[in-house]
């Protein structure tokens, strides 16, 4: 399967998530499986929109832009940060599964980068002339 970077972070954020509320489920720690999942569900949703924003305003010269498409995402996207700074300042919500949640997307984009294949060649070209 060729799926992007992005994708495969996503499907990896979610393949993580999941096993890992159940087990703070399972434990007992209700609140913090509730907390965890539903931020990296925030991450994940976070991620999609400036995924799909980078790739509404980012078009080859010549290229119409949609900027009615790229005001809604970037209203999307201010509409997910309040949701995060919400969580914050109101300190409704335990810390420690809020970071957990969030990095765990962090944590899978990277892994994503290097289980995917695709950069291979650009690295190994890095530091080498074009005349070698």
């Amino acid at each position: 399967m060729n799926r992007t970077i992005p994708e495969l972070a996503r499907l990896i954020t979610i393949a993580l998530a999941v096993p890992a509320t159940m087990v703070m489920w399972y434990k007992d720690y209700h609140a913090d499986a509730i907390v965890f999942l539903l931020t990296a569900v925030w991450a994940i949703a976070s991620f999609l929109v400036l995924e799909l924003l980078v790739k509404s305003a980012l078009l080859v010269p010549g290229t119409k832009r949609n900027t009615k498409r790229i005001l809604l995402l970037v209203l999307a996207k201010f509409s997910l940060y309040g949701v995060a700074l919400w969580a914050m300042f109101a300190r409704q919500l335990p810390p420690y599964p809020c970071i957990a949640g969030f990095s765990l997307l962090m944590v899978s984009i990277v892994t994503a980068g290097l289980v995917s294949g695709r950069n291979l060649q650009s690295i190994k070209s890095i530091g080498q002339d074009e005349d070698d």
